[in-house]
């Protein structure tokens, strides 16, 4: 499962998991209002608890609402403490710590602890239980999932006790951590517990029985695809699919209709595994006319889905096209989180900021009637001429502090330039001294050879080696020579691979014919040592297959359109074809065109088999 496809499914189970601490938006300013009205008219104490407690249950699903929930927190927080209502008590520093989740989690673990200590002073062992799933939550969101496994079996053995009656959620978001975690199997274990749960706590015709069931099944059939049993996942995609298709009118929650699409996308793929490759055609043709409809949270995930289809199904060109909307989307996504960030900033600015203006309105108004009180203008002239005085003071010392600040920035843009030069000569002379570690790891492989001239097979496996080795090693001499120390020239660094490995395999000039055709132009590091090491494994393969007594190399990149590069490579052989090698050469080949996020073909070209190899310039 690719890294990035393991970040969207975390956003998703997150999405998921934080249903616990955040509620439904429907008809909240109606409801907002009214509570509020009934709250100000009534003057019963209990009445007024009551209805504060809904308001501020209310208030703390909305984000926008924070200010507004602080504020009639810290009434409810007064009155409860008051009429010593503990339960109650423990039940709003819960919401608080809901309603801080996504802007300060310190707050957030800060007030759930606190619900926790009063739920343990009263013995409430259900509260309990529900707070540690929170704190669970919590850390899910950080990602912190070890502790996050602990007190979900925490919340679970204890509502389990206690005979919770909506153990469902506790197992599902528990069985989210372990696929967090890429443990398929306990996922699929805990999310069979959650279903049977689920069924047997509701009745077929409720809505929210529907909407967990589905969750639950996609999850579980996401786990099945995890691990490879493609029959079972199918089954289960299908099985999903056909319930949302006869109960769509009835689900309202905001989170469960995308999964409709995600599933689709992984139906195709099961089909294209089990080789029902006509099926998977048509119901990939029907997801992608509904392109335009993806919820953007799984869209990326979507074309990737989409992307290896079209890719198994041999129409590269559309595996192409999906692959850039992927990336493209997957940026639009990251500028979004950035906005956001930026937003719960601005809020959590908003808050401190209207609390010192409270602060600061409370004391101008004890300090005008004051000074209404005595009506001594002597006092009220000396007063403006002292804070005159002290504005003064303080502009000069503004100014002062200023360029104290602008000498202070100088500084450390200077020091910062230091390190910088200083951090490239460090990379430099680390690349140097690795360089040279590798030679001498080679010279001592060179030795062993020359002690294993009776064992032809440890002879080749050492040259083999020594190839690897000279190949990283030569990177590493590259870098430490040039002036970027994150980009190689391309041409330069190949040549010299090509021939250190010729030169390992003690291939005389005169049996071996070589045309490169390879442009001037720099590589990341990262993208190089990938494409020298594919480079290196293909001579390699060419030297130890070959069927005739002269060798004749062509290599060949070339740049073209869309910011692709085509790397053809030949050996003159007829009997050049491993395609379907199983030895630890065309494992790595298979390896390294992967990590190029390329897509390699051996075809027959004039009268010979050659490698191709199709890969992007840029995000590698």
């Amino acid at each position: 499962m690719q890294i990035k496809t393991n970040n969207i499914l975390l956003f998703i189970a997150l999405t998921f998991i934080w249903q616990n601490l955040m509620f439904s938006q429907n008809n909240f300013e109606n409801t907002k209002q009214d509570l509020i009205k009934k709250y100000q008219n009534t003057k019963n104490e209990e009445q007024k608890i009551s209805h504060l407690l809904k308001l501020t249950k209310s208030l703390s699903k909305n984000i926008n609402e924070i200010k507004n929930f602080l504020l009639y927190f810290n009434e409810l927080e007064k009155l409860l403490i008051e009429t010593n209502k503990k339960k109650e008590l423990a039940k709003i520093y819960s919401w608080y710590g809901a309603a801080y989740a996504y802007l300060d989690q310190s707050v957030a673990f800060d007030n759930f602890n606190r619900s926790l200590e009063i739920y343990k002073e009263i013995n409430n062992q259900i509260g309990i239980g529900k707070t540690y799933g929170k704190i669970a939550a919590l850390y899910d969101l950080n990602g912190d999932f070890e502790n996050a496994l602990k007190y979900h079996k925490l919340s679970i053995d204890i509502l389990k006790e206690n005979n919770y009656n909506k153990l469902y959620n506790y197992y599902y978001n528990y069985g989210q951590s372990h696929i967090s975690l890429q443990n398929y199997e306990v996922a699929r274990t805990l999310l069979e517990k959650a279903l049977s749960h689920n069924n047997n706590n509701n009745n077929n015709n409720n809505n929210n029985n529907i909407e967990s069931d589905l969750m639950i099944r996609y999850s579980i059939s996401f786990a099945d695809f995890a691990l490879k049993q493609t029959n079972k996942a199918l089954k289960g995609f299908e099985k999903f699919i056909n319930i949302y298709e006869q109960n769509k009118t009835i689900i309202t929650h905001p989170n469960v209709s995308f999964f409709y699409d995600l599933a689709k996308s992984y139906e195709v793929l099961c089909y294209i595994q089990c080789n029902k490759k006509i099926k998977a055609e048509k119901l990939l043709n029907k997801l992608v006319s509904n392109e335009q409809k993806f919820d953007v949270r799984v869209k990326a995930e979507i074309y990737d889905n989409i992307r290896r289809s079209y890719f198994l199904l041999r129409n590269y060109k559309q595996a192409y096209l999906f692959a850039e909307k992927k990336n493209k989307i997957e940026k639009e996504n990251e500028r979004i989180k950035r906005i956001k960030r930026f937003e719960k900033r601005d809020i959590l600015f908003n808050l401190e900021r209207d609390t010192e203006l409270k602060k600061v309105r409370n004391d101008n108004i004890k300090t005008h009637l004051k000074l209404k009180e005595k009506k001594n203008n002597i006092i009220y002239l000396s007063i403006i001429n002292f804070l005159g005085i002290i504005t003064f003071i303080l502009t000069i010392i503004y100014i002062k502090k200023i360029k104290e600040q602008s000498k202070v920035i100088k500084s450390q843009k200077m020091k910062i330039e230091d390190a910088l030069n200083n951090q490239i000569l460090l990379r430099k002379e680390l690349n140097h001294r690795v360089k040279n570690n590798l030679q001498i790891i080679s010279s001592i492989l060179s030795l062993t050879e020359l002690k294993s001239t009776g064992n032809k097979e440890i002879i080749n496996k050492i040259k083999c080696i020594e190839s690897r080795i000279e190949s990283i090693a030569i990177l590493h001499k590259e870098l430490s020579t040039n002036n970027n120390v994150n980009k190689v020239n391309l041409n330069s660094y190949l040549k010299n691979i090509i021939d250190v490995i010729l030169n390992t395999y003690g291939i005389s000039k005169n049996h071996f014919k070589l045309k490169i055709e390879i442009p001037e132009n720099y590589l990341s590091s990262n993208k190089a040592i990938l494409l020298g090491l594919l480079i290196n494994e293909l001579i390699a393969n060419s030297v130890k297959h070959s069927t005739q007594e002269s060798i004749k190399l062509l290599i060949s990149i070339r740049e073209i359109e869309n910011n692709f590069y085509e790397l053809i490579y030949s050996d003159g052989d007829k009997a050049y074809n491993v395609e379907g090698g199983k030895g630890l050469g065309q494992l790595l080949i298979s390896h390294f065109v992967k990590n190029l996020n390329g897509n390699s073909n051996y075809s027959f070209r004039g009268k010979n088999y050659a490698f191709t190899l199709l890969f992007p310039i840029k995000n590698i």
